[in-house]
């Protein structure tokens, strides 16, 4: 038998219609921006790229506010490579995993 509080957070994913960022932890499609703003490529630290997007208002991807200064979500299709400037999801970039918070 269930408790109520394991029926309650279950409860909670299923209201959401958006995945969780694994990274920032926001709900895509409900936060404006994911809050890493640093990815680690080739053990070499880079800004990520917050100046490219779709032409919609939100990323048809990810779910951002499309404007600069916002990151998209990790694994986003339209996230750019800081380090070769090809579509981050596929570039031939190693090892970049990592995002996080870097600074303020």
């Amino acid at each position: 038998m269930e408790n109520g509080n394991d029926r309650g957070e279950r409860l909670m994913e299923i209201e959401s219609d958006y995945a969780v960022c694994e990274d920032c932890g926001l709900s895509m499609g409900d936060a404006a921006s994911c809050t890493c703003n640093a990815i680690n490529i080739d053990g070499q630290v880079f800004i990520r790229n917050s100046k490219y997007f779709d032409v919609n208002q939100d990323c048809h991807d990810c779910g951002i506010e499309n404007k600069p200064g916002n990151y998209h979500h990790y694994g986003c299709d339209i996230e750019r490579c800081p380090k070769c400037k090809g579509q981050l999801l596929s570039c031939d970039c190693e090892n970049k995993r990592e995002v996080f918070q870097y600074g303020n």
